[in-house]
C-alpha cells in the first residue's frame, strides 16, 4: 500500500481539495437555500396578510357602499314627497293668490259702490235738511204715517198666544 501512496499523492491532494471545495459549495448553497426559504416565507406571510387586509377593505367598503345606497334610497324618497308637497302647496299658493285678487277686486268694486251710496246718503240728508223739505212737513209728514191697526199678522196667528217662556225673553230683552 505504500508504494502506491508516493504516486497517488498528488491524486489523494487534489481529491482533498476537491472534498473541500464541494463542502464549501455545500454549505454555501445551504445557506442560499435557507435564505431563499426565509425569503419565500416572508414574501407569502406578506402576501397573505395583504390578502387579509384587502378582504377587510372589500368588506369595510362595500358595508360603507349598503350604507350609502340606503341613504340614497331614503334621500330619493325623501325628494319625492318633497316634490309632491311642493307641487301641493305650489297649488294651494296659485289659488290663495288667485282668491286673494279676486276678492281685493271686489272689495275695491264694493269700495265704489260704497262711495257713491255715502254720497247718495249724503245729497238725500242735504235733501231733507234742506228749507224746502221741512217746511212741507207739517202738511205732507200725517199722510205717511201709519195707522195703527187692530189685527193680527200672520206670525201672531201661528205663536198660539203669549205663553210664560216669550213673556220672560221680553222681559230680558
Amino acid at each position: 500500500a505504500n508504494a502506491y501512496e508516493f504516486q497517488s499523492g498528488g491524486v489523494v491532494g487534489i481529491l482533498e481539495k476537491l472534498r473541500l471545495k464541494f463542502q464549501d459549495q455545500k454549505l454555501a448553497l445551504q445557506k442560499a437555500e435557507m435564505n431563499a426559504k426565509a425569503n419565500y416565507a416572508l414574501l407569502m406571510q406578506k402576501l397573505e396578510d395583504n390578502m387579509k387586509e384587502d378582504k377587510a377593505q372589500v368588506a369595510t367598503k362595500t358595508a360603507f357602499k349598503a350604507v350609502c345606497l340606503g341613504h340614497a334610497a331614503a334621500a330619493k324618497a325623501d325628494l319625492t314627497m318633497t316634490s309632491t308637497v311642493k307641487a301641493e302647496d305650489e297649488k294651494k299658493l296659485g289659488d290663495t293668490n288667485a282668491k286673494c285678487t279676486f276678492m281685493s277686486e271686489e272689495f275695491e268694486k264694493n269700495q265704489v259702490v260704497r262711495a257713491g251710496e255715502v254720497e247718495a246718503i249724503e245729497k238725500a240728508m242735504e235733501i231733507l235738511r234742506s228749507e224746502s223739505v221741512t217746511g212741507n212737513a207739517g202738511k205732507h209728514l200725517p199722510t205717511m204715517l201709519q195707522l195703527k191697526r187692530i189685527g193680527t199678522a200672520l206670525l201672531q196667528l201661528r205663536g198660539g198666544g203669549d205663553d210664560a217662556a216669550a213673556k220672560d225673553s221680553r222681559q230680558h230683552l
